[in-house]
C-alpha cells in the first residue's frame, strides 16, 4: 500500500471511529482503534501504533468474546509492533497470549502461525547477542573480531530476513572499515546502508542518523568537505526537528572543524 493509500485508510478509519464514538458504540470504537494502530504498523510509526493498539487492547479486555479474533489480531500486531523495537520479552508476552487464545479454541493455523513468529524472536535475539558482542569488540578497538562478528550478524539478518538488522549490520561493517581507516570501503557499505534505511527511517532511529554522520566523517576523512558538510548538515536538520540539542551541538562542532579546514 502506497503512503498516499495509507492516509486515505487513516482517514477512514478516523472517520469510522468519531462515528462510532457519536452512536457510543464501544465494539466498532475498539475495532477502529485498533485499525489505526495497525495502519500506522503497517508504515513502520511503530510509536504511533502501540498507542493506537494498547488502547484499543484495554478496550476490548471486558468484550473479548464479543471483539473475535479482532482481539487476538490486536495482540499479535502489539507482539509485531514491539518485536519491530527488538523488545523481544514484551513481544514475546503478546505472542504467547494470542497462542494461548488459538490453542483454547483449536485453531491449529493460527497456532503455528504465532509459533513461527515466537521462532522468529529466537532469531532476532540471537542476532541481538551477536551485535552486542560486535559493539564490545569495536570498543575494544578489537576490529578483526568486531568485523568477523558483524558479518556473521550480517548473514543471520539475511536468513531471518529483517531488512532493519541487514541495514544495522551493513552500516556496522562500514563503520569498523572507517575506524580502520579504509575509506572506500566504508563509504560502500555506509552509502549501502543509507539507502537501505530510507523506507524504515522510524524503524532505524538514530541508527539512520549516525548513518548520515558515519558518511559525513568519511568524506572528511577523504578531504571531500563540501560532501562531508552535506551530510552533516543533513543529520543536524534532523535533530533540529526533535530538539535534540544534546546532539545538534556535537553536530555543529564537526562542522565548525570542517569549515575550518575549507
Amino acid at each position: 500500500m502506497r503512503n498516499n493509500n495509507y492516509q486515505k485508510a487513516l482517514n477512514m478509519l478516523i472517520e469510522a471511529l468519531n462515528l462510532a464514538k457519536e452512536v457510543d458504540r464501544k465494539d466498532i470504537i475498539a475495532l477502529s482503534t485498533g485499525g489505526i494502530g495497525h495502519t500506522y504498523l503497517l508504515q513502520n510509526k511503530i510509536d504511533e501504533a502501540l498507542e493506537y493498539l494498547k488502547q484499543s487492547l484495554h478496550m476490548q479486555e471486558g468484550m473479548r468474546e464479543q471483539m473475535g479474533d479482532a482481539y487476538v489480531g490486536t495482540l499479535i500486531d502489539l507482539g509485531f509492533a514491539f518485536e519491530k523495537k527488538s523488545m523481544l520479552d514484551k513481544a514475546l508476552k503478546y505472542y504467547k497470549q494470542a497462542y494461548k487464545i488459538y490453542d483454547s479454541t483449536g485453531n491449529q493455523r493460527g497456532k503455528d502461525k504465532i509459533q513461527k513468529f515466537m521462532k522468529d524472536i529466537k532469531s532476532n535475539q540471537k542476532y541481538i547477542d551477536i551485535f552486542n558482542s560486535y559493539k564490545v569488540e569495536l570498543e575494544n578497538n578489537n576490529y578483526q573480531k568486531a568485523h568477523k562478528l558483524i558479518t556473521e550478524a550480517l548473514e543471520l539478518a539475511k536468513e531471518i530476513d529483517r531488512k532493519d538488522f541487514i541495514a544495522l549490520s551493513t552500516a556496522g561493517i562500514g563503520n569498523t572499515c572507517l575506524l580502520q581507516n579504509k575509506i572506500d570501503d566504508a563509504l560502500k557499505y555506509l552509502k549501502e546502508s543509507l539507502q537501505m534505511q530510507e523506507d524504515i527511517k522510524e524503524i532505524m532511529g538514530e541508527n539512520y542518523v549516525d548513518t548520515i554522520i558515519h558518511i559525513g566523517l568519511a568524506f572528511e576523512k577523504k578531504s571531500m568537505l563540501d560532501k562531508a558538510l552535506q551530510y552533516l548538515e543533513r543529520a543536524y536538520e534532523i535533530y533540529d526537528s526533535t530538539d535534540n540539542q544534546k546532539e545538534k551541538d556535537k553536530i555543529q562542532n564537526l562542522m565548525k572543524d570542517i569549515k575550518s579546514k575549507i
